[in-house]
């Protein structure tokens, strides 16, 4: 029995694996935050180039007016 729990706890094999799968959960999380950190600069730029696009076109900022409704 002893030879066995020996045996198990030297075993290597499918641990790569599971460090690859580790790995891959970081970066995931780091992407994540980084995605969630940056976003609202991206948005923010955006938002000022359809502004200015706007703007230079006459149309005060790209809004949309909404569609008329028929009764």
């Amino acid at each position: 029995m002893l030879q066995k729990v020996i045996s198990l706890l030297k075993e290597e094999e499918g641990q790569s694996m599971v460090e690859y799968g580790i790995i891959l959960a970081l970066i995931s999380v780091v992407a994540i935050g980084v995605v969630q950190a940056v976003g609202g600069k991206v948005t923010g730029a955006f938002n000022k180039v359809d502004g200015e696009l706007g703007t230079a076109l006459g149309g005060g900022g790209g809004q949309q007016p909404a569609p008329p409704t028929t009764p």
